[in-house]
Order: structure tokens, then sequence, then C-alpha cells
């Protein structure tokens, strides 16, 4: 190795190969740009994941409107295991944290940019230890989720439709 105005070098490197190798970095740097996700993409994974996992959400108002602040009945029960946790109310969905993470190994999807991603634009809140099954007769212990503010993300499931008796 030997001292050159452009940096160290080997002494059997020659001038073509050390001026090939900042082209070859920046094409690199071109390709991961045009391949890097943006938020309309990390909020399509998101929106993947409840198509997939729509049997498994519970439509439930977080706030009371009983005078007796009974918990608000769920507008729609899971008819799967509970993964998801709607709120028409407070426009906040909570995805068990663990099944998130699995379905973005799955996709290939670093979790941690997902949620980097979102949180740039206030989409994701944070992560919390909740009960997904309040206002049900269901009485499972806290579960670790990640809370989403839904109409960032765009996803916000419609409220079920009361049938006219």
């Amino acid at each position: 190795f030997f001292q050159a105005e452009d940096g160290i070098r080997d002494v059997a490197v020659t001038g073509v190969q050390t001026c090939a190798l900042p082209i070859l970095v920046e094409e690199v740097k071109v390709m991961q740009d045009n391949t890097r996700m943006n938020f309309h993409d990390y909020a399509a994974i998101v929106g993947e994941f409840l198509l997939m996992h729509n049997s498994n959400i519970l439509v439930c108002n977080r706030k009371s409107t009983s005078r007796n602040n009974i918990a608000a009945a769920p507008l729609v029960m899971p008819r799967g295991p509970l993964i998801i946790r709607y709120e028409p109310d407070t426009k906040r969905l909570y995805i068990i944290k663990h099944e998130l993470k699995q379905y973005c190994v799955e996709k290939q999807v670093p979790f941690g940019d997902l949620v980097t991603e979102l949180n740039k634009t206030g989409a994701f809140i944070g992560e919390l230890r909740t009960k997904l099954d309040l206002g049900t007769e269901i009485n499972a212990p806290p579960v670790i989720a990640v809370e989403f503010d839904a109409d960032m993300l765009g996803i916000a499931p419609a409220a079920p439709q009361q049938s006219a008796n």
C-alpha cells in the first residue's frame, strides 16, 4: 500500500480499477433510492395485513355512551383469533405487534423501517401493552400492540350498518 492523491492504494491496483469503484458505489446508491419504500408503500403493507386478517378484527368504541359508563358493546366481533382492534370513535387501530412483525418478515419488509416511516407522518402512534378485548366478554391478559391513527393511514374500516327493524 502507498499514499496517493486520492487515498491509500494497493500497488497492484491500476488507475482504471480505482476510478471504477466510485462509479459502482454511485450506481448502488441510485438503485437503493429507486427501491426505497415510501409512506404509501408502508401504509399499503398495513392495509394488506388488515385484509388478510379481516376475520380477526374486533370493532368496538373506546368510550361508553351509556349513563352508567358501561363499556361499549362490540360493533363487530372477530370470527377467529383476536389480532386487531379498531375503535371508530377514536380512529385508533391496534395490532398485536408480533403478528404484524411476522407479516413484515414474510413480505421481506423491515418492521423498524415500517414504523419509522409511518411515524414521520403521525400514522404510527406507538407501542403499548393493552387489552384488545375491552368491551367483550373475553378476559385475556394485555398484549403488546402497535397503535396507528387509522385516518392517517387512510384505512379506517367503515362502521357496520345497523339494520332497520
